[in-house]
């Protein structure tokens, strides 16, 4: 079948059922077992129209596949490549972070032991070099942020506020009420559900 086609003739079945649909009356037994052969015959087209759909999408979704297993591959030495140099570039700066942080704390105890007067503590901190946690050209730029991230956690000590509250079990709920346990504090509601083949 041709594109148009295929449509025209899914359009047609599809009006044709909404006006089944909106002609249908279920008013007495007989035309209540008439409703289960129509909708047998929805079900029919629904598959009729997916495999209508597949026939466009199957190939579709092998082209795609193919197309990624080619390409992965290279994107994905791409990433691991941005990553190695990310993590070259985290190294040198977290070294030059250590050796600012080393001179500060080395002005810090020279002041602490009564070696410098705090008045020249202040000029030597000014003189110390500051590490450089962004790097930029004319077409680039590359920082480092320090994140503060938890380590170990002693649970015993954490307050009630950071505790996700207990929740209600609704699949064991559902379960006892369809038993025919009346639950404390739970209104039983009785719903309709269809089902057919």
């Amino acid at each position: 079948m041709e594109n148009k086609q295929e449509l025209q003739i899914i359009e047609t079945k599809v009006g044709g059922m909404n006006r089944m649909v909106e002609e249908t009356k279920v008013e007495d037994k007989d035309q209540l077992a008439s409703v289960s052969d129509k909708i047998k015959d929805i079900k029919k087209l629904q598959k009729f129209i997916k495999s209508e759909m597949d026939k466009t999408i199957k190939p579709a979704k092998e082209i795609i596949d193919a197309t990624k297993d080619r390409f992965n591959p290279f994107l994905n030495a791409c990433i691991d490549a941005e990553k190695g140099l990310k993590e070259k570039a985290q190294v040198f700066m977290v070294a030059e972070q250590k050796k600012e942080n080393e001179e500060r704390e080395k002005i810090a105890k020279k002041v602490e032991t009564g070696y410098i007067k705090p008045e020249t503590a202040v000029n030597k901190m000014e003189e110390v070099k500051e590490a450089e946690k962004t790097s930029r050209t004319a077409t680039s730029t590359l920082s480092m942020k320090m994140l503060k991230v938890p380590g170990k956690i002693d649970e015993s000590k954490v307050p009630e506020e950071y505790w996700i509250p207990k929740q209600l079990d609704m699949m064991k709920i559902s379960k006892v009420i369809r038993a025919g346990v009346e639950i404390p504090g739970v209104e039983i509601v009785e719903k309709p559900s269809m089902a057919s083949r």
